[in-house]
């Protein structure tokens, strides 16, 4: 309890810590402000290490107070940096899904307003990553030269 009582009572000379060190600088026209970056890693470093300290003093009462906390530490801190990571990769695998997303709908756009069949479906659906040609699906050989001859003058 006292070990937890301390870490928590560490969070104060952290924040004060967060808001000097890390308040907004920058150039003429960007901003950069990371304030409470260092602060609430800090606080959901604490609250991961809270439970499993607790979870593991419950279910191993013999091997000692200091050894759990330490070894919770350990996994915390192992859990935290693992979570930024996923976190990151999710982010950055929503972005290429967004990007792609844009990209067919603009391809798609594009494909309308220049097939001479306009009621039909003609659009770009998927790009090859080995090659610039994209895979289409159109409803008239008509309408895919037409979207394949226009695709082409943008390459």
């Amino acid at each position: 309890m006292i070990i937890c009582l301390f870490l928590g009572l560490l969070a104060i000379p952290i924040y004060w810590l967060d808001q000097v060190a890390l308040r907004p600088s920058g150039g003429n026209w960007i901003t950069l402000d990371f304030r409470g970056l260092l602060f609430w890693t800090y606080i959901i470093f604490i609250a991961i290490h809270v439970t499993l300290s607790s979870i593991a003093i419950l279910l191993f009462p013999g091997s000692g107070i200091l050894r759990a906390h330490f070894g919770s530490m350990v996994v915390s801190l192992i859990l935290l940096v693992t979570g930024f990571v996923v976190y990151g990769k999710l982010l950055q695998l929503q972005l290429m899904m967004d990007a792609h997303e844009m990209r067919t709908r603009t391809d798609t756009a594009i494909c309308a307003a220049t097939c001479p069949n306009s009621n039909r479906l003609c659009s770009f659906t998927d790009w090859s990553e080995r090659s610039a040609v994209p895979v289409r699906h159109c409803g008239f050989v008509l309408c895919e030269f037409a979207c394949f001859k226009l695709r082409a003058d943008f390459l």
